[in-house]
């Protein structure tokens, strides 16, 4: 009997603690029916107190207030504590660019969880983990997603995670108990029931036992995934150095099964949405050093001591030189020498028009906001893009800036702003000569 089956799985699992105020999410389903009825069944024996809460969608005019009036009535005859809660889920969705499923999942699982409880039980079932595993092998996923349903995350617990829903309905024919029946789940309007209609009826014909094969494949798959992450969670630990800065050659070394779960604990370590494309960012700055915007100010880069880094942009230095007598004296800059030469014809090095410079000449690295006109370009160049494309993360702080008092003349690596070019009427022309030290 199906009690049995769950008091067992309840206890292999240690869901539950004596004492534990358990909360069921009713829907007035099948599913949900059954497990509220085979919670109270086994309240006394597993010390528990079970309360239920029930969420009006209002997304099916009538038939949701039916449903609304059933788990009322069938609350009352359990002798279950009910609230219920009504939200305007099209409303939701829409200011929240959400789809009706992905809204209404979220008002469930914020109304659950606002509840002052110490576990809350939902009815997901085997047949549930199995269509989720499969809606997962469709849109494409990594190893996590193929284990289905988890059986406990936090306090949110799922007694039937183990059960077919087959199973479920015929504990309720047993018990004489009926249910509501959503008339959405009867179409294939939704993916979900796509998959639950048309995909699994098909894997049961080419293998009856399908179910039971997956629950052992997930149970298998679940082993490794705990293992894989023990693994990538050693794997942070050793790389670590202060708070968000890693050691890059750790990481560098590891197989990129570990290498793709070290980089989502870092992401999210840093607050960081977790995606294939961050996971992908995040592995190019890794291996190439290439440094990426992850999210708003937030970025990856390799820092001068070689580890990688995840946060804001540092401010750069200023180097400041006089024009009156910098024209002929060398500044050190970074791992180079920087100097200002008075020339005439032809000259190997950058030049601009000395005589359009004006007031002071500063030497320097760039600032978040820089722009310049270069010469022979019409628009505008915003050095952080420019810098982006061309520039090696690792180069960008020493890359040499030369301003005046209306703003930049010259960016090593490109060219002179347009403002200062070189033209027929140039009289002094000045060469921007860098050398290595």
């Amino acid at each position: 009997m199906l009690p049995d089956k769950v008091y067992d799985f309840l206890k292999e699992k240690d869901m539950f603690n004596s004492g534990d105020r358990v909360l069921c999410a009713l829907s007035g389903g099948a599913d949900s029916t059954a497990l509220l009825c085979v919670l109270c069944d086994l309240q006394k024996k597993l010390d528990i107190s079970v309360c239920a809460l029930h969420l009006n969608h209002n997304l099916r005019g009538e038939e949701s207030n039916r449903d609304e009036r059933f788990c009322i009535d069938l609350c009352k005859k359990l002798g279950v504590k009910l609230k219920v809660v009504s939200e305007d889920v099209l409303s939701y969705c829409k200011q929240n660019s959400l789809s009706t499923e992905e809204g209404a999942r979220a008002l469930r699982y914020k109304a659950l969880l606002n509840e002052d409880c110490d576990k809350i039980a939902t009815a997901h079932t085997l047949n549930d983990s199995y269509e989720t595993c499969l809606f997962n092998l469709a849109r494409g996923t990594a190893l996590k997603g193929l284990t289905g349903i988890p059986a406990k995350r936090g306090k949110i617990v799922r007694p039937f995670i183990e059960a077919t829903r087959q199973e479920i309905e015929e504990y309720l024919t047993a018990i004489n108990q009926d249910f509501v029946t959503d008339s959405t789940n009867l179409t294939n309007d939704y993916k979900r029931n796509f998959i639950r209609h048309e995909i699994v009826p098909r894997m049961l014909n080419v293998n009856a036992s399908a179910l039971k094969s997956f629950k052992n494949t997930s149970l298998a798959l679940e082993a490794d995934e705990e293992y894989l992450n023990s693994v990538a969670l050693d794997v942070i630990n050793q790389s670590k150095k202060a708070k968000s800065c890693y050691d890059i050659k750790v990481l560098k070394a590891q197989a990129t099964a570990i290498q793709s779960r070290v980089i989502a604990m870092i992401l999210r370590e840093n607050s960081v949405e977790v995606s294939k494309i961050r996971i992908d960012d995040l592995r190019q700055t890794i291996n190439e050093g290439k440094k990426i915007n992850l999210s708003k100010d937030v970025f990856s880069f390799v820092d001068k001591d070689g580890n990688l880094r995840i946060g804001e942009e540092k401010p750069l230095e200023w180097i400041q030189v006089s024009k009156p007598i910098e024209l002929s004296k060398t500044e050190d800059f970074f791992e180079k020498t920087v100097q200002l030469k008075l020339c005439e014809g032809d000259c190997e090095y950058p030049v601009m028009d000395f005589d359009k410079i004006k007031g002071k000449i500063i030497l320097r690295n760039r600032m978040s906001q820089d722009k310049v006109v270069f010469s022979r370009r019409q628009h505008t160049t915003l050095l952080k893009k420019a810098y982006n494309e061309k520039i090696a993360p690792d180069k960008r702080e020493s890359n040499v800036i030369l301003s005046d008092s209306e703003g930049i003349i010259f960016v090593e690596n490109f060219s002179v702003a347009k403002r200062v070019a070189v033209d027929e009427g140039t009289k002094s022309k000045v060469a921007v000569v860098i050398l290595k030290k």
